[in-house]
């Protein structure tokens, strides 16, 4: 493989983002409705360049080209041989310019970010010897994230952009990104367009939106996915492979770019996936040109959100970028009394090591409070609603709820000669849970109101380590190109769950008492036995 690379755009410093990021933050901290979008451009894609290049031979062409528009070209040096450019002068964009440039040649390209772009031989018609064009299969030019997911309506867009807008590419189900219809199972992809206009927060927001996937509460916390009858237990993040357990609440979906949902199993690229399917978290990253999203809003129930996402280029030749969001949220519950608070803080590193070589490094904590009904409306023992107002607050004053999320994240992409590439990954993950809390914990006596009440303290602390790697290429055999792909994954999960009880003779401290009377539930001691226990997954 010949690589073509050339430093792209002019310096943006790093005191002009930070100076931006605390802007944004003071713009969260006023809690105003307000929405506001920059962009100090660097080195974009679809900006027009003034370029000069002679006819000559391809290979020469191209690395003139990657020098004067800072687009890394990638290809197999076997196409390249004997052939010659066509002359471009003038201001045009780099994908008007490379399609100029390769016109006649046979030669056509696919853009693989906003960055880069790969050569491959275009088609050829059945009969005769007439050879098409150029054949444009591109995402969308210099996109920080969701370069494949582009939103907006499709009214004059080329057949091209039709199709990768209707059938967009994702990994899900393989290491390699490719089109929805080349995959046997049935995805779905949640982009960051539908995300933002349908004002999606977490994950259970992005489910409840998914066809085929049922949203099942667990309690006031915690939700289950389903899908085909199954549950979804199978998770990844940038397709490394984690798991779902019960100290994990819906994510918040700030630091995501998009959500790509698989129904069905899917073993044979996650090791141990689940019947029901699998959910890919796919995280934002650093973008090749400044941008700034601050957004803030306030609705009922004192519901107050902000959110800041900055980044970009780091340095002058752009070979190393950024990228940092803030996200916080309180809100008032349905009950008089219930409350949730969250807040989130994501960054991500993306440095280009050498023309073929990029490091990415990132890591997130998000954290949610919460005071709350654990469970729901209490039922009569002939299993009929009890008649409360929707505002009835039914717990004990001193229900907590606190939900910790750490991830840490490295990865490591080697493009190789030949149209090989591999890709090293590891995850780091560990979910924190403590829930304190007083409730109804049995039906009610029609006649007198009166139930069971009790308490419980516990904690959950889940830590896992995933690592994933593989090689991706073509392979020619018996007259045709196929795609070999081998790797490896290795994931451990350890799990430590402990509780809190009141007593030997009475471990959830149970009380029988009428249902009202559960706001006025004294918090106990908690200085009985504890049960602690630690389990361990590779």
């Amino acid at each position: 493989m010949t690589e073509f690379r050339s430093s792209a755009g002019s310096a943006m410093k790093r005191a002009s983002i930070l100076a931006l990021l605390l802007g944004g933050a003071a713009l969260i901290a006023g809690g105003g409705v307000a929405q506001a979008q920059g962009s100090g451009r660097v080195a974009s894609s679809a900006q027009t360049r003034q370029l000069d290049i002679p006819a000559q031979p391809l290979s020469t062409a191209l690395t003139i080209f990657g020098d004067q528009t800072g687009i890394q070209v990638t290809g197999d040096t076997s196409i390249l041989d004997g052939r010659q450019s066509q002359a471009i002068r003038g201001a045009f964009s780099p994908a008007e310019g490379l399609s100029r440039m390769l016109a006649g040649t046979g030669i056509t390209y696919r853009w693989v970010d906003g960055r880069s772009v790969a050569l491959q031989r275009a088609p050829q018609v059945s009969s005769g010897d007439i050879q098409l064009g150029p054949v444009r299969v591109e995402g969308e030019e210099g996109a920080a994230s969701s370069s494949s997911y582009p939103g907006g309506n499709l009214r004059g867009a080329s057949r091209d952009e039709m199709a990768r807008r209707l059938n967009p590419q994702t990994t899900l189900g393989s290491k390699v990104a490719v089109s929805q219809r080349e995959l046997p199972q049935s995805v779905t992809v949640i982009t960051q367009d539908q995300i933002q206009q349908q004002n999606m927060i977490t994950l259970n927001d992005v489910m409840l939106n998914t066809p085929g996937v049922t949203v099942f509460p667990f309690d006031s916390d915690r939700t289950n996915f389903y899908s085909r009858g199954f549950q979804i237990t199978t998770w990844l993040l940038d397709g490394v492979p984690t798991n779902q357990n019960l100290a994990t609440i819906a994510p918040n979906l700030a630091m995501f770019d998009r959500v790509e949902v698989l129904r069905g199993p899917d073993g044979l690229m996650n090791g141990f996936g689940s019947p029901g399917g699998t959910i890919n978290l796919v995280r934002k990253q650093a973008p090749d040109r400044f941008t700034i999203n601050a957004t803030a809003s306030a609705g009922t129930y004192n519901n107050v959100l902000g959110e800041v996402d900055v980044g970009g280029p780091l340095n002058r030749a752009g070979t190393i970028r950024g990228l940092l969001v803030a996200n916080a949220q309180t809100r008032d519950l349905a009950q008089d009394g219930a409350w949730r608070h969250d807040k989130l803080f994501y960054g991500t590193l993306e440095a280009d090591i050498t023309p073929t070589t990029l490091l990415r490094l990132g890591a997130s904590y998000n954290q949610t409070d919460q005071k709350a009904m654990w469970t729901g409306v209490p039922v009569y023992t002939n299993y009929t609603i009890v008649p409360i107002a929707r505002s009835t607050y039914l717990g004990a004053p001193w229900n907590h709820d606190r939900y910790k999320t750490i991830t840490g994240f490295a990865e490591v992409k080697q493009d190789l000669d030949g149209g090989w590439s591999s890709k090293l990954s590891f995850n780091y993950l560990q979910n924190y849970s403590h829930v304190k809390i007083g409730q109804i914990f049995t039906t009610v006596d029609p006649a007198t109101d009166q139930t069971t009440l009790d308490a419980s303290n516990g904690f959950e602390k889940d830590q896992q380590e995933s690592v994933d790697v593989f090689v991706t290429g073509p392979v020619h055999l018996f007259g045709r190109t196929h795609h070999l792909t081998v790797g490896a994954s290795y994931s451990r999960e350890d799990l430590n769950v402990i509780n809190r009880y009141c007593s030997d003779d009475n471990p959830f401290c149970t009380v029988q008492a009428s249902i009202f009377d559960v706001v006025n539930l004294a918090e106990p001691a908690f200085n009985g036995p504890v049960w602690n226990q630690d389990q361990a997954i590779n």
